[in-house]
Protein backbone atom coordinates (compact mmCIF):
# COMPACT_ATOMS: atom_id res chain seq x y z
CA UNK A 1 0.00 0.00 0.00
CA UNK A 2 1.15 3.46 -0.75
CA UNK A 3 1.22 5.98 1.66
CA UNK A 4 -1.99 7.38 -0.27
CA UNK A 5 -3.84 4.10 0.30
CA UNK A 6 -3.29 4.29 3.70
CA UNK A 7 -4.40 7.64 4.23
CA UNK A 8 -7.58 7.85 1.99
CA UNK A 9 -8.11 4.57 3.90
CA UNK A 10 -8.18 6.38 7.71
CA UNK A 11 -10.54 9.12 9.33
CA UNK A 12 -9.09 12.25 10.18
CA UNK A 13 -8.36 11.43 13.82
CA UNK A 14 -6.58 8.22 12.36
CA UNK A 15 -4.49 10.28 10.67
CA UNK A 16 -3.79 13.01 13.42
CA UNK A 17 -2.60 9.30 15.18
CA UNK A 18 -0.19 8.30 12.92
CA UNK A 19 1.34 11.95 12.93
CA UNK A 20 1.43 12.07 16.51
CA UNK A 21 3.06 8.11 16.60
CA UNK A 22 5.64 9.78 14.18
CA UNK A 23 6.42 12.73 16.37
CA UNK A 24 6.41 11.09 19.78
CA UNK A 25 8.40 8.10 19.03
CA UNK A 26 10.83 10.12 16.70
CA UNK A 27 11.99 12.07 19.47
CA UNK A 28 13.83 15.48 18.65
CA UNK A 29 15.91 15.28 15.58
CA UNK A 30 14.33 12.49 13.87
CA UNK A 31 14.04 13.66 10.17
CA UNK A 32 10.85 11.63 8.17
CA UNK A 33 11.73 9.21 6.01
CA UNK A 34 9.74 9.26 1.91
CA UNK A 35 6.80 7.41 3.42
CA UNK A 36 6.25 9.14 6.81
CA UNK A 37 6.77 12.79 4.22
CA UNK A 38 4.22 11.59 1.62
CA UNK A 39 2.05 11.18 4.66
CA UNK A 40 2.36 14.19 6.39
CA UNK A 41 1.71 16.41 3.44
CA UNK A 42 -1.26 14.70 2.23
CA UNK A 43 -2.35 14.95 6.13
CA UNK A 44 -1.43 18.92 6.02
CA UNK A 45 -2.77 19.82 2.52
CA UNK A 46 -6.31 18.01 3.60
CA UNK A 47 -6.69 19.97 7.44
CA UNK A 48 -4.17 22.47 7.91
CA UNK A 49 -6.10 25.83 7.00
CA UNK A 50 -2.68 27.52 6.12
CA UNK A 51 -1.60 24.56 3.20
CA UNK A 52 -3.65 23.38 0.47
CA UNK A 53 -0.84 22.46 -2.34
CA UNK A 54 2.47 22.72 -0.18
CA UNK A 55 5.30 20.52 -1.32
CA UNK A 56 7.21 19.49 1.41
CA UNK A 57 11.16 19.00 0.51
CA UNK A 58 11.94 17.97 4.44
CA UNK A 59 10.45 17.42 8.06
CA UNK A 60 11.93 17.20 11.49
CA UNK A 61 11.00 16.50 14.39
CA UNK A 62 11.71 19.41 17.08
CA UNK A 63 11.09 19.54 20.71
CA UNK A 64 8.30 21.79 22.11
CA UNK A 65 7.81 23.77 24.73
CA UNK A 66 5.28 21.64 26.26
CA UNK A 67 6.39 18.67 27.74
CA UNK A 68 5.56 15.63 25.69
CA UNK A 69 5.05 17.16 22.56
CA UNK A 70 6.78 17.37 19.29
CA UNK A 71 6.63 19.99 16.05
CA UNK A 72 7.10 19.55 12.75
CA UNK A 73 9.73 21.61 11.16
CA UNK A 74 9.17 21.59 7.65
CA UNK A 75 10.85 22.74 4.73
CA UNK A 76 8.74 24.23 1.78
CA UNK A 77 8.05 27.15 -0.83
CA UNK A 78 5.68 29.54 -0.31
CA UNK A 79 5.39 32.45 -2.91
CA UNK A 80 8.37 30.72 -4.85
CA UNK A 81 10.85 31.29 -1.61
CA UNK A 82 12.16 28.53 0.66
CA UNK A 83 11.03 28.52 4.14
CA UNK A 84 11.57 26.45 7.39
CA UNK A 85 8.92 27.05 9.95
CA UNK A 86 6.80 24.80 12.47
CA UNK A 87 3.70 23.15 11.57
CA UNK A 88 1.57 22.24 13.84
CA UNK A 89 2.32 20.47 17.59
CA UNK A 90 1.08 16.80 18.25
CA UNK A 91 1.52 14.94 20.98
CA UNK A 92 0.45 11.48 22.99
CA UNK A 93 -2.52 10.18 22.85
CA UNK A 94 -4.25 8.01 25.49
CA UNK A 95 -5.79 5.35 22.77
CA UNK A 96 -3.39 3.05 21.28
CA UNK A 97 -0.73 4.67 18.26
CA UNK A 98 -0.20 3.24 15.09
CA UNK A 99 2.73 3.94 12.70
CA UNK A 100 2.15 3.93 9.06
CA UNK A 101 4.31 1.22 8.62
CA UNK A 102 1.90 -0.87 11.25
CA UNK A 103 -1.20 0.15 9.39
CA UNK A 104 0.19 -0.73 5.93
CA UNK A 105 1.15 -4.41 8.00
CA UNK A 106 -2.46 -4.53 9.50
CA UNK A 107 -3.90 -3.74 5.81
CA UNK A 108 -1.62 -7.07 4.44
CA UNK A 109 -3.06 -8.70 6.92
CA UNK A 110 -6.68 -7.21 6.57
CA UNK A 111 -6.31 -9.02 2.72
CA UNK A 112 -5.17 -11.61 3.59
CA UNK A 113 -7.54 -13.20 5.57
CA UNK A 114 -10.18 -11.35 3.05
CA UNK A 115 -8.58 -13.87 0.39
CA UNK A 116 -9.67 -16.75 3.00
CA UNK A 117 -13.23 -16.27 3.83
CA UNK A 118 -14.39 -17.92 0.76
CA UNK A 119 -12.50 -21.14 0.67
CA UNK A 120 -12.65 -21.64 4.07
CA UNK A 121 -16.70 -21.09 3.79
CA UNK A 122 -16.88 -24.06 1.64
CA UNK A 123 -14.73 -26.20 3.72
CA UNK A 124 -17.02 -25.27 6.74
CA UNK A 125 -20.10 -26.29 4.74
CA UNK A 126 -18.89 -29.37 3.77
CA UNK A 127 -17.57 -30.04 7.65
CA UNK A 128 -20.93 -29.30 8.68
CA UNK A 129 -22.45 -31.68 6.34
CA UNK A 130 -20.22 -34.64 8.20
CA UNK A 131 -20.50 -34.40 11.67
CA UNK A 132 -22.32 -30.49 12.48
CA UNK A 133 -20.93 -30.54 16.06
CA UNK A 134 -18.00 -28.25 17.43
CA UNK A 135 -14.43 -29.68 17.77
CA UNK A 136 -14.03 -28.55 21.38
CA UNK A 137 -17.11 -28.52 23.47
CA UNK A 138 -18.99 -31.11 21.28
CA UNK A 139 -22.29 -28.32 20.94
CA UNK A 140 -24.31 -28.90 17.82
CA UNK A 141 -23.66 -26.45 15.21
CA UNK A 142 -24.86 -24.80 11.91
CA UNK A 143 -23.61 -22.34 10.08
CA UNK A 144 -24.87 -19.06 11.48
CA UNK A 145 -23.22 -20.04 15.09
CA UNK A 146 -19.87 -22.21 13.79
CA UNK A 147 -16.36 -20.82 12.92
CA UNK A 148 -13.34 -22.24 11.34
CA UNK A 149 -10.49 -22.54 13.26
CA UNK A 150 -6.87 -22.89 12.53
CA UNK A 151 -5.84 -25.42 15.43
CA UNK A 152 -2.61 -27.25 15.50
CA UNK A 153 1.12 -26.34 15.43
CA UNK A 154 -0.19 -22.63 13.67
CA UNK A 155 -2.27 -20.08 14.04
CA UNK A 156 -3.58 -17.85 11.57
CA UNK A 157 -0.85 -14.86 12.47
CA UNK A 158 2.09 -17.31 13.04
CA UNK A 159 1.30 -18.51 9.62
CA UNK A 160 0.96 -14.68 8.33
CA UNK A 161 4.45 -14.00 10.19
CA UNK A 162 6.35 -16.90 8.44
CA UNK A 163 4.54 -15.95 5.17
CA UNK A 164 5.74 -12.21 5.63
CA UNK A 165 9.56 -13.50 6.60
CA UNK A 166 9.75 -15.78 3.58
CA UNK A 167 9.11 -12.88 1.06
CA UNK A 168 11.36 -11.19 -1.56
CA UNK A 169 8.94 -9.13 -2.92
CA UNK A 170 5.96 -6.31 -2.43
CA UNK A 171 2.68 -7.45 -1.94
CA UNK A 172 0.24 -4.88 -3.88
CA UNK A 173 -3.39 -4.70 -2.39
CA UNK A 174 -6.42 -2.43 -3.09
CA UNK A 175 -9.21 -1.10 -1.09
CA UNK A 176 -11.96 -3.72 -1.20
CA UNK A 177 -15.65 -2.86 -1.34
CA UNK A 178 -16.30 -1.98 2.62
CA UNK A 179 -14.66 0.42 4.67
CA UNK A 180 -11.10 -0.45 5.68
CA UNK A 181 -11.25 -3.92 3.67
CA UNK A 182 -8.52 -4.77 1.81
CA UNK A 183 -7.65 -7.62 -1.11
CA UNK A 184 -4.84 -8.69 -3.27
CA UNK A 185 -4.06 -6.77 -6.22
CA UNK A 186 -2.69 -9.45 -7.76
CA UNK A 187 -4.14 -12.79 -8.79
CA UNK A 188 -0.94 -14.69 -8.87
CA UNK A 189 0.34 -13.11 -5.23
CA UNK A 190 -3.37 -13.95 -4.01
CA UNK A 191 -2.75 -17.59 -4.66
CA UNK A 192 0.77 -17.88 -3.64
CA UNK A 193 -0.41 -16.68 -0.34
CA UNK A 194 -3.31 -19.26 -0.38
CA UNK A 195 -0.68 -22.00 -1.23
CA UNK A 196 1.33 -21.30 1.14
CA UNK A 197 -0.98 -20.77 4.35
CA UNK A 198 -2.85 -24.01 3.13
CA UNK A 199 0.14 -26.10 3.25
CA UNK A 200 1.06 -24.99 7.10
CA UNK A 201 -2.80 -24.69 8.19
CA UNK A 202 -5.05 -27.38 10.04
CA UNK A 203 -8.65 -26.39 10.31
CA UNK A 204 -11.40 -27.40 12.76
CA UNK A 205 -15.28 -26.87 13.25
CA UNK A 206 -15.91 -24.95 16.15
CA UNK A 207 -19.00 -23.08 18.07
CA UNK A 208 -18.22 -19.24 18.00
CA UNK A 209 -18.17 -19.39 21.58
CA UNK A 210 -15.36 -22.05 21.93
CA UNK A 211 -13.70 -20.02 18.68
CA UNK A 212 -13.73 -16.08 21.12
CA UNK A 213 -12.05 -18.26 24.45
CA UNK A 214 -8.94 -19.49 22.62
Amino acid sequence: MTPKEIFDSLTFTQRREVLRTISTTGKHGYRLDKEELEFFTLTVNTHHRNHTDTIFYGCVIIDSDKKGTYNYFASFNRDGIRVKEVVGVTGALNAKKKSVREIKHQSLLNAMRECLIAPHNVIRKSLLEKNPYCSICNCKVDISNSHLDHCGKYEFKEIAERYFTSLDHEIEIIKGGDFQSFTFAIQEQKDEWLDFHNALAKLQLTCITCNLKK
